[in-house]
């Protein structure tokens, strides 16, 4: 059995810091729904995440990364973490 405090506070420190709006002059993709791909990756992770054994993320690696669509709400919600992009 696992603990799911442990995902809320992830989630809790997520929602509480703002997402860099910054968006690279070079990114093709940009729509009205481009911070809401980020949102819902970060909602793919969670559930990922609560799937597994895991208690704590101290390394994330995002691949391929582009211009950073989902890597800036991955380093919000796993703040203390090492980022690979």
């Amino acid at each position: 059995m696992f603990n799911h405090e442990y995902i809320q506070r992830y989630i809790d420190n997520y929602k509480d810091m703002p997402v860099i709006d910054r968006i690279s002059p070079k990114e093709t993709m940009v729509n009205e729904w481009y911070l809401d791909v980020g949102r819902g990756a970060v909602e793919v992770v969670m559930a990922a995440l609560a799937a597994s054994m895991l208690g704590h993320v101290s390394r994330v690696l995002d691949m391929p990364c582009g211009h950073g669509r989902v890597l800036r709400h991955l380093v919000n919600l796993f703040p203390d973490a090492q980022f690979t992009a």
